[in-house]
C-alpha cells in the first residue's frame, strides 16, 4: 500500500483511484485479520466479530462499486469528446487537402470501421463530401451529441470528487452501522464483552441482515456493475481487475456461507476452518487491487524498445512516423479513448492541421483568415473551463493566457504547446499503445476507395 500510494501520481495508478483502493485495501487487511488470523484460534470477541462483518464488509464493496463507477465516468468521457470532435461540421481549413488525399485513399483491412466499432458517430447515410473523415459509417449506439453539456457523465461528473464519494459511502455505511447497533441491543449473546470468545461467533439469527445486505451487493450491484462496464476497454486493464475482485469476492463470500450452514452435511470444518473461505478470496482480492497494480507499474520503465516493425519500435523517430501517417494516427487517436488521453491527441490534431493549412495556403499565394479557429483552440483546450483542457505546464499556459487576454492568435503560437504535449504522448501514452500493438495488430491496405 505504500509503494502504491508513492505512484498515485503514474497514470497506471492514478486512474484507479489511489485514496478508493487504499481504502479498499485497508479493509480488506481488517478481513483478513479477523477471518484468517483471530477466529480460527477464537482471538475475537464475538461482538467485534459482528461489528467487522457488519462494516468492513459492505466498506469493501462500497470502494469497489465506486472504483467501478468513476472508471465507467472516465470512459464515458473519452468517448463523448472523441464523438464531439467527430461531429463537429466539416471546416475547409480544418482539414487539409493533402491529409484529406490520404484519407480517402486507404481503407481498413478487416473488423470493419474503426469508428464504427466504438459507435462514436453521428452520422445519418452516406456522406455526399468524398473528403469527409467520417463517411459511410452506420449510426450505432453510443454518445451522439455534438456538445458535452448534453453528455449525461459530463454533466454529473460532479459525482467523481471525492468529497462526493466520501459522503455517499459514509452514508450508507451509517446506515449499517445503526443495523448493527440494533442487532446488538436486541441479542445477549453478542453483548459487548472483551472475554466473550467462541466457536459460534460466525453464526446465529444476528448475522441475517448482514448476509442479506451482502447477498444485494453481490447479486444486484455487482452484475450491474459487469454488465456496465462490459463495453469499457481501458488500456490500463482496470476493468478486468474490478470484474475479478467483485467475482472473486462474491463467490467466496457464498462458498462461506454454504460451509456455515451446511456444516454437519460437509464436515470441513476439521480440515479448514470456516472463515478461511472467506479469508482466502479476500488474499486474492487484494492482490489485484494493490499488488497487481502496483506490478504493472514497473512495468513501462523496462520496456523493449528492440522490435522488428515500425508499429511496435519505442522510439522518437517511430512515434513520429505514426504521427505522420493518417491511418496510424486514426489508430492511435482510438486507443487514447481507453487511455483517457483523447483531449491530447485532438490538440495535436487540431494545431497540426491549421499549420498544415495555413503552409499550403502560403504556397499557393491564398490567404485564409485562422484567428477563428485559433481563439477556437484556446477555448476548447487551454482556458480553465476548457472542455477538452489539456494538461500543460505552468509557464506554457500562463503565456498562452496573456497572449489570449491580449488577442495576439498567431499561428505559431501553440507550438511549445504542441511540443510539450507531443512529448508528454511520446513518453507515455505510446508505451501503453505499443504493448497493446504487440498483442493486438491492426492490419491496414492501400485501396482506391473511401475510408470506412
Amino acid at each position: 500500500m505504500v509503494l502504491f500510494w508513492q505512484k498515485r501520481h503514474l497514470d497506471t495508478i492514478r486512474y484507479r483511484s489511489p485514496g478508493l483502493t487504499c481504502i479498499s485495501a485497508i479493509a480488506s487487511i481488517i478481513l483478513i485479520t479477523n477471518y484468517v488470523a483471530l477466529l480460527p484460534i477464537n482471538r475475537l470477541p464475538c461482538f467485534l466479530n459482528l461489528w467487522v462483518a457488519s462494516l468492513g464488509q459492505p466498506l469493501l464493496y462500497l470502494t469497489i462499486l465506486a472504483r467501478a463507477s468513476r472508471l465507467l465516468f472516465y470512459y464515458q468521457f473519452s468517448e463523448a469528446r472523441l464523438a464531439v470532435a467527430l461531429n463537429q461540421p466539416e471546416k475547409s481549413e480544418y482539414r487539409p487537402k493533402s491529409i484529406i488525399k490520404l484519407f480517402t485513399g486507404h481503407r481498413r483491412k478487416s473488423h470493419g470501421s474503426a469508428y464504427e466499432l466504438h459507435g462514436l458517430t453521428d452520422c445519418q447515410g452516406q456522406s455526399s463530401n468524398p473528403s469527409s473523415i467520417v463517411q459511410d459509417i452506420s449510426p450505432m449506439q453510443g454518445y451522439k451529441g455534438n456538445d458535452l453539456a448534453h453528455n449525461w457523465y459530463y454533466c454529473r461528473r460532479y459525482m467523481l470528487s471525492g468529497q462526493y464519494i466520501s459522503t455517499v459511502i459514509s452514508i450508507i455505511l451509517m446506515f449499517h452501522l445503526g443495523e448493527v447497533l440494533v442487532v446488538q441491543l436486541l441479542s445477549t449473546r453478542f453483548a459487548i464483552d472483551l472475554n466473550s470468545f467462541s466457536e459460534e461467533c460466525m453464526q446465529g439469527w444476528e448475522y441475517i441482515p448482514h448476509d442479506i445486505f451482502a447477498s444485494i451487493y453481490i447479486l444486484i450491484f455487482f452484475p450491474f456493475l459487469i454488465y456496465k462496464l462490459w463495453s469499457v476497454r481501458d488500456a490500463y486493464g482496470i476493468r478486468l481487475e474490478l470484474v475479478i475482485t467483485s467475482l472473486v469476492s462474491g463467490i467466496g463470500f457464498f462458498i462461506f456461507l454454504i460451509t456455515l450452514l451446511f456444516e454437519e452435511q460437509i464436515n470441513l470444518n476439521q480440515y479448514i476452518p470456516h472463515s478461511l473461505w472467506w479469508g482466502l478470496p479476500l488474499i486474492v482480492t487484494s492482490f489485484f487491487t494493490v499488488t497487481y497494480p502496483l506490478i504493472k507499474s514497473y512495468r513501462y520503465p523496462f520496456f523493449s524498445t528492440r522490435h522488428s516493425s515500425l508499429e511496435t519500435e519505442f522510439s522518437m523517430e517511430a512515434f513520429e512516423s505514426l504521427l505522420s501517417n493518417p491511418i496510424y494516427f486514426e489508430n492511435f487517436k482510438l486507443f487514447t479513448v481507453s487511455d483517457f488521453t483523447i483531449e491530447n491527441t485532438l490538440f495535436f490534431e487540431r494545431c497540426r492541421n491549421i499549420t498544415l493549412s495555413y503552409r499550403e495556403a502560403s504556397l499557393s499565394g491564398q490567404e485564409i483568415d485562422l484567428i477563428p479557429e485559433l481563439r477556437e483552440v484556446y477555448n476548447t483546450f487551454i482556458k480553465n473551463t476548457a472542455e477538452f483542457q489539456v494538461n500543460l505546464e505552468s509557464a506554457t499556459r500562463k503565456a498562452l493566457f496573456k497572449k489570449a487576454e491580449k488577442d495576439q492568435f498567431t499561428v505559431d503560437m501553440y507550438e511549445p504547446a504542441v511540443e510539450e504535449i507531443k512529448l508528454l504522448m511520446f513518453r507515455n501514452t505510446y508505451l501503453r499503445y505499443l504493448a497493446q500493438a504487440k498483442s493486438k495488430r491492426v492490419d491496414w491496405e492501400g485501396r482506391d476507395e473511401h475510408y470506412v
